[in-house]
């Protein structure tokens, strides 16, 4: 307890320094330090597909609006999608560090700069957040679901509730790492089952990690749909490029 008293003691006299949600650097104004408030200001003018929310390549920044090639060719079992950047640089770190270094504290950040993202979704009609649910296996290996601690965190900047049990992941799948988009589109099939009675005339906020092709996001509100959602949209920190 003495300890503890000192301990707050010197943090009012001599308060620690901000650190970057990020990057784990000297934060700033804001808590993001200047390179990682850098980033994530040009990622935000980027265009990106209105539909899956994946950023649109370089080449393509002169893009004026309109889906990507995947949503113009297949249908999407979601309303839309939206992610608070695109997958490389300082935010893919967090993200690789928060999923798989354990660094479990950088959801709060990652969730702030998601909670930004949604602002482009309906949020009128949305009730419910969701996670993206991990098969049981890989659950107990990793010893969490990122996609849950990140729909909790949002959950709670958008005054919305969060239902982890809403959707369930009923098989283990390959990983996804190197597979094309059907091929993706057909490791996913069945593996999501939603509870109807937790989802049915619910507006779904689906929370997952990272958008890759879309493949998951589209099988997950595939089934939440299926068990009669009033709608699904998604919201990730972070999304693949449309090439």
């Amino acid at each position: 307890m003495l300890r503890e008293w000192w301990g707050a003691l010197a943090d009012l006299f001599f308060p620690p320094k901000p650190f970057c949600p990020l990057c784990g650097g000297a934060g700033g104004p804001g808590g993001f330090c200047d390179a990682c408030r850098s980033f994530l200001e040009k990622a935000s003018l980027q265009p990106f597909c209105p539909v899956c929310g994946r950023f649109f390549a370089a080449e393509k920044s002169g893009f004026s609006g309109g889906p990507c090639r995947d949503c113009r060719l297949g249908a999407r079992s979601f309303g839309a999608v939206r992610a608070a950047g695109p997958y490389e640089g300082a935010l893919k770190e967090a993200v690789l560090k928060f999923k798989y270094g354990g660094e479990r504290h950088l959801a709060a950040g990652l969730a702030g700069l998601m909670a930004r993202a949604a602002r482009g979704l309906p949020l009128e009609n949305i009730d419910r957040v969701v996670p993206v649910p991990m098969a049981a296996g890989r659950l107990r290996q990793r010893g969490y679901n990122q996609a849950e601690l990140l729909a909790r965190e949002v959950a709670g900047l958008l005054g919305l509730a969060v239902d982890g049990r809403a959707l369930v992941k009923v098989r283990e799948t390959p990983a996804q790492a190197g597979l094309n988009r059907e091929e993706r589109l057909a490791n996913l099939a069945g593996a999501f089952w939603a509870r109807e009675g937790r989802v049915r005339g619910r507006g779904i906020l689906l929370v997952d990690d990272v958008v890759t092709t879309g493949s998951t996001m589209t099988a997950a509100a595939g089934a939440l749909a299926g068990a009669g959602a009033a709608g699904v949209w998604g919201l990730a920190a972070a999304s693949a490029r449309v090439f």
